[in-house]
């Protein structure tokens, strides 16, 4: 089923109460003035052209898993963050799917994504395309949480009647998401080794913390723990374990610190 809105939906708001300042005019010139996406801006930067990656950069996942790993969005795992509607009559199902359907924003401000792809846009840059048109058309707001985080909460579709809003997308995202995803595509595919071993270096000390803080860990607890996959923690359990940093204690049923 599609789903519907109010137009005039009572959290969008004036944004008055928005901090125009450095980062977020950063966002507004990345997804809005220079958006990757060509055919909605004339100053729109194309990622191939302007930032020189290659051809097959969304066929070989390797870029689109840095800039997923952001916000640890996964469409696989049991409760997923991340969907994707092909279909607009499956919208309200795929928002249902991310916890997205009832109230928005939500009460927890936690990472999450649904929107429909529309065929002329890979799937990173569909998500681009909603972001834009969203804080464009100003159906979007921003909360400051109190450890200091601020969450953007964003809404795109179409209106359909006079007081009627058919959704095409709902996004719950950090600053430092946005702000992450610009500086890895404007980095380039240079940029991305070093992004990739910085994410590499932060989970290893992620689960070096787990484990000297926690009284029993396994893979699965720290998949749990961290949101990660399982391809993604035995890759640095063998790396710490090879380093003689960690080792796994019979007794216990769990990895320990040496």
């Amino acid at each position: 089923m599609k789903k519907t809105v109010p137009y005039n939906a009572g959290w969008v708001k004036p944004k008055s109460h928005i901090d125009l300042a450095e980062n977020f005019y950063k966002i507004f010139m990345f997804y809005v003035i220079n958006t990757p996406c060509e055919d909605l801006s004339s100053s729109a930067k194309d990622i191939k052209k302007c930032y020189q990656w290659p051809k097959n950069v969304w066929s070989n996942r390797r870029l689109i898993k840095a800039l997923y790993s952001c916000a640890n969005l996964d469409k696989d795992k049991e409760n997923p963050n991340l969907e994707v509607c092909t279909e607009i009559d499956n919208m309200r199902e795929k928002l249902v799917k991310v916890k997205l359907n009832g109230k928005f924003p939500p009460a927890n401000y936690l990472e999450k994504i649904c929107i429909y792809k529309p065929k002329k846009y890979s799937e990173f840059i569909a998500i681009c395309y909603h972001i834009r048109n969203s804080i464009a058309h100003g159906r979007f707001t921003v909360y400051e949480l109190s450890s200091n985080e601020r969450i953007y909460a964003m809404e795109d579709g179409v209106h359909s009647g006079k007081d009627e809003f058919e959704i095409r997308s709902r996004l719950i995202l950090k600053e430092r998401t946005l702000l992450q995803w610009k500086d890895i595509i404007e980095s380039g595919p240079t940029g991305l080794d070093s992004v990739e071993e910085d994410d590499k270096i932060e989970l290893e000390k992620k689960v070096i913390e787990e484990i000297a803080n926690s009284p029993r860990v396994t893979v699965k607890t720290l998949m749990q723990k961290l949101q990660k996959k399982k391809r993604e923690i035995k890759i640095v359990i063998k790396a710490l374990k090879e380093q003689s940093i960690i080792r796994f204690d019979n007794s216990k049923r769990s990895w320990v610190s040496i």
